[in-house]
């Protein structure tokens, strides 16, 4: 992830140089690009790879298709060769950015803003040249959609979800001037903010920039590019549409990864308008950029601390969100994996901590299953059917309210409790479990199979020896 973030940092360099044709300049929007405190989930976070893979290989995108806009001044003869051959190599990289991560799907748009707006080339000229990249971005679109679980999530109405990207467009604004008490999860979830008045004032914040900046479009079209460049690629994740994270908040760091390109650009534009028109006043706003990247290089390097470690980063998600479902899961299973390789009084303290845990994760969002099916899991592991059991049909009852899919998934966790007691040979828990899946489920066959097996299985048992169960293996974290 880091030797990718560095790729896309020099990406950015190489773009913002090609652009302003000062290396000064464009090494400030870079280094703010790459040093960034916001930037730090997404390459310290192993599952945030995507991330980094479809961010760098967008910015190279856009970098070779700048590129290809351009003829080599040493290479009159064919410049027309030349172009096509960056043009092509920048196509290639944009489908691998696709394959990374869908999100992608905002580059062409990228492009159009920093090919009309910056490089002023006509409608027409810009339209040949990126149809077959929004052409590339439609089965993408498509596939992500249809694939990506949404059920479980629930979003305002649509009149309603301007409020929500306008708010979460100035979160990340907030974030971006002041990255302070930055969190994995922040709990942001429009379903409950949008009833609070602060949340409709925060939206105004984006409207009332850009009504601001509308009168400077022609005097200062790269601040408008600059505001754009960072907008775009937060759209898709800003709560218009449904998607998965907004199961737990609507914002996250991570998504400012490729829209950090919009701010880089801004800041490399000021510098070199700055040193144009006043050398002297330049020198000045160097030095005082110079301490602000530094700054911010020593708040990333503070923020990477809270990833040293899996329980160093859950204590401090939740020291920030105290209503985290994710933190409290998180810790469960860590403490759950510890407990299975101690004995005695040690393990049973484990265990207890890690059922808390499990429990304060299925308070703040009812509908999240991970803590609820845990705590199957350590009900069945201890031999406690009758909890085990109890919880189940708690979380059914809070499936009452859900779409019916959701109220059957649940209902499939029986199974759970099932399985691991066949697993441990406790047959007569494992008929309960069963029997009560075959009563929400009578045309489950898989699980009446499973029934009449533990039946089965408890009868044979029941004409031998009692022998002692065997030992539980280890929990799979979810």
């Amino acid at each position: 992830s880091l030797f990718f973030h560095a790729i896309s940092t020099l990406f950015a360099y190489g773009l913002l140089r090609r652009l302003l044709r000062r290396p000064w300049p464009a090494a400030a929007g870079a280094l703010l690009y790459g040093v960034h405190p916001l930037q730090v989930e997404t390459v310290a976070w192993t599952s945030g790879m995507k991330d980094v893979l479809y961010g760098c290989l967008a910015l190279g995108a856009l970098y070779y298709y700048v590129r290809a806009l351009e003829p080599r001044p040493d290479d009159d003869a064919a410049p027309r060769i030349h172009r096509r051959r960056f043009y092509i190599f920048a196509t290639i990289v944009y489908a691998a950015a696709l394959l990374s991560k869908p999100t992608a799907m905002v580059t062409p748009v990228l492009a159009l803003i920093i090919d009309r707006v910056l490089l002023h080339r006509p409608w027409r000229s810009v339209g040949r040249s990126l149809a077959l990249w929004f052409a590339m971005a439609i089965p993408i679109a498509v596939l992500a959609r249809s694939i990506q679980p949404s059920y479980g999530v629930t979003l305002p109405p649509l009149w309603q979800r301007p409020v929500v990207a306008g708010a979460s467009i100035a979160f990340y604004l907030g974030k971006l001037v002041w990255p302070t008490r930055l969190a994995f999860e922040y709990g942001w979830r429009p379903i409950e903010l949008i009833h609070q008045r602060w949340y409709w004032q925060i939206a105004l914040i984006p409207v009332a920039i850009a009504m601001a900046l509308w009168p400077l479009r022609r005097r200062v079209p790269w601040l408008v590019a600059a505001a754009c460049l960072f907008i775009v690629p937060l759209l898709p994740v800003s709560g218009l549409v449904i998607f998965e994270w907004l199961y737990f908040s609507v914002v996250a760091d991570h998504y400012m990864y490729l829209a950090m390109l919009g701010p880089a650009l801004a800041l490399a534009f000021a510098v070199c308008k700055a040193a144009t028109h006043a050398p002297v006043r330049g020198a000045g706003v160097g030095v005082v950029v110079a301490i602000v990247l530094a700054m911010l290089g020593a708040r990333s390097a503070l923020q990477m601390r809270h990833w040293r470690d899996e329980e160093t980063y859950l204590v401090w998600l939740q020291n920030m969100n105290p209503t985290s479902v994710m933190a409290y899961n998180g810790m469960g299973l860590l403490l759950w994996r510890r407990a299975d390789h101690v004995e005695g009084p040690q393990r049973k303290a484990l265990l207890d901590r890690a059922e808390r845990e499990f429990i304060a994760g299925g308070k703040p969002i009812p509908t999240y299953r991970a803590p609820h099916e845990n705590l199957v899991r350590i009900y069945t592991n201890e031999n406690r059917a009758d909890d085990a059991i109890a919880q189940l049909h708690e979380l059914m009852a809070l499936s009452d309210a859900g779409p019916p899919q959701i109220r059957k998934d649940y209902s499939a966790t029986f199974n759970l409790g099932g399985e691991q007691s066949m697993r441990e040979k406790r047959y007569a828990n494992a008929v309960r479990f069963y029997q009560e899946q075959v009563k929400y489920n009578p045309q489950d066959i898989k699980s009446l199979k499973m029934l009449h097996e533990a039946e089965a299985a408890l009868r044979a048992a029941s004409t031998q020896p009692a022998t002692q169960p065997a030992t539980a293996t280890a929990p799979t974290a979810r």
